[in-house]
């Protein structure tokens, strides 16, 4: 694989707009080169550009896969922004959810991710004073 990473990295290496090339190669036959734009580079443009150059390449081992090529949305991690306060989870998961709604709607953000978000309330009953799912499920399956 090492041989197929490094053609990927000659091949792209004099782009403009790309700031840094970083690869691995394993033994299980996976390669990863991973490109880091520079700050004033359209990123689309760039991805149209790596593609281009990739696809050009010829002679890759008759067992390997094509290629691809895809935006990596999490790499340029901005910020966590926790949701605290002297308040029950069930006062905070509203709020939680309207931030994360207010974020997803800018046009500069591009990614938007709830990792604390509660998926069955962990008492018998929700919010709203309804029974939980979860408890419902637990009292059936006895």
């Amino acid at each position: 694989m090492k041989g197929i990473t490094q053609r990927i990295e000659e091949a792209i290496s004099d782009l403009a707009g790309i700031k840094q090339i970083t690869s691995q190669s394993s033994a299980g036959g996976l390669s990863t080169v991973n490109v880091k734009k520079r700050t004033d580079t359209n990123l689309e443009r760039l991805i149209e550009d790596v593609r281009n150059r990739v696809n050009s390449i010829i002679g890759f081992p008759e067992l390997a896969e094509n290629p691809q090529i895809y935006r990596d949305e999490f790499s340029n991690l901005a910020a966590y922004v926790v949701i605290s306060g002297e308040r029950s989870d069930d006062e905070l998961q509203p709020i939680a959810r309207q931030l994360e709604i207010a974020l997803k709607k800018h046009p500069a953000i591009s990614a938007v991710e709830n990792w604390g978000k509660a998926i069955f309330p962990a008492s018998g009953r929700t919010g709203s004073g309804q029974p939980s799912p979860l408890r419902d499920f637990v009292q059936r399956s006895r």
